[in-house]
């Protein structure tokens, strides 16, 4: 039984996907205070062994959060690690809705799951605001192209790779780091994207 633990792998949880020269994505499907607490730290450690080197770390926070959750309490909690982006999406993997997908919910409408993206960038832009304040910087509002939401996950997926083959051709080149966390349905759908068959996991 303790082999089994041992050898035991959750795909989505601390979970580490290379997408290229200049994309890595940083799986966790933490949803509540205490696992985003967990979650920081261990991206926080994990980031530094996927900078290749003669590269620069872009690290990028993909976000939703479903149900009665708080988020301004998990954006609380991210918002102390420096994202030079923020992308807020709808756990959608598709801009419409298929009755064969297991990652539809039927319960919600695509106006609502709009709503709740734009609500989250809105406490993020607040909470970034916020801390320019503390840190006596010169007030004034986040910058516009360090903040995104996208109707669906394929959606974020496109802009993700074509934002790295840019971030490659920079001098030096970036790479980015994306931490997408805040629901399982999130990540589940991501992995759908770049890992249908596990075969990362």
């Amino acid at each position: 039984m303790a082999r089994g633990l041992e050898n035991c792998r959750w795909p989505g949880r601390c979970q580490v996907v290379p997408l290229g020269p200049s994309l890595t994505l940083f799986l966790d499907g933490a949803h509540t205070v205490e696992s985003v607490d967990f979650c920081l730290r261990w991206f926080r450690e994990a980031r530094r062994a996927q900078v290749p080197p003669g590269t620069r770390p872009w690290p990028v926070l993909l976000f939703n959060c479903v149900g009665d959750r708080r988020p301004e309490l998990m954006l609380s909690q991210l918002a102390e690690h420096p994202f030079r982006t923020a992308l807020f999406t709808t756990n959608r993997v598709a801009d419409d809705k298929s009755p064969y997908s297991d990652q539809s919910n039927f319960t919600v409408e695509r106006c609502t799951e709009t709503a709740r993206c734009l609500s989250n960038m809105r406490i993020w832009c607040h909470l970034l605001s916020s801390q320019q304040e503390e840190d006596g910087e010169e007030e004034g509002p986040v910058p516009e192209d360090s903040c995104f939401v996208f109707p669906c996950i394929s959606e974020v997926m496109r802009w993700l790779r074509r934002e790295a083959l840019a971030a490659q051709r920079a001098t030096p080149p970036y790479h980015m780091q994306v931490l997408v966390t805040g629901s399982l349905h999130l990540v589940g759908g991501v992995m759908s994207q770049v890992d249908p068959e596990l075969a990362l996991s």
